[in-house]
């Protein structure tokens, strides 16, 4: 299961952890993040509003990267992502790059999505959602 970045902003604005997504969905899945996840986090930690605010949340971006496999974008995914990009485009389907990404990394490696922007993901064809987090 591939873990999308609201899912993540969701748990540390609420003071969860990154854990507490494996204690939600249980250990028999495994998880993992995309590489466009730790861009969209650590964009969010330059744009804390205070020191103590960046530095929590530099804590909840190093626990990701402990907690969870990283996959980057190798060839496969970076092809399936322009056939991915194509599709929507021709389709009159706009979606932003990094959600894009996201679903071209888990359409790749057969992995579900895990997220609550289901608007975002529910109309890319062989994509499978997984159910979010219960809403903070």
């Amino acid at each position: 299961m591939i873990v999308d970045t609201c899912e993540f902003i969701a748990l540390e604005r609420t003071g969860g952890s990154p854990g507490d997504i494996i204690d939600f969905f249980g250990t028999s899945e495994l998880y993992a993040v995309s590489v466009m996840t730790l861009a969209e986090l650590r964009h969010g930690v330059q744009r804390a509003n205070s020191d103590q605010r960046r530095e929590q949340r530099q804590r909840f971006l190093d626990d990701v990267i402990s907690d969870f496999p990283i996959y980057s974008m190798d060839e496969r995914i970076a092809l399936r992502l322009g056939e991915l990009d194509a599709w929507m485009q021709m389709n009159g389907k706009k979606r932003d790059l990094p959600d894009l990404i996201i679903a071209a990394t888990a359409l790749e490696l057969d992995f579900a999505v895990a997220t609550q922007n289901r608007k975002h993901f529910e109309d890319i064809s062989g994509l499978r959602l997984a159910k979010p987090l219960p809403a903070p």
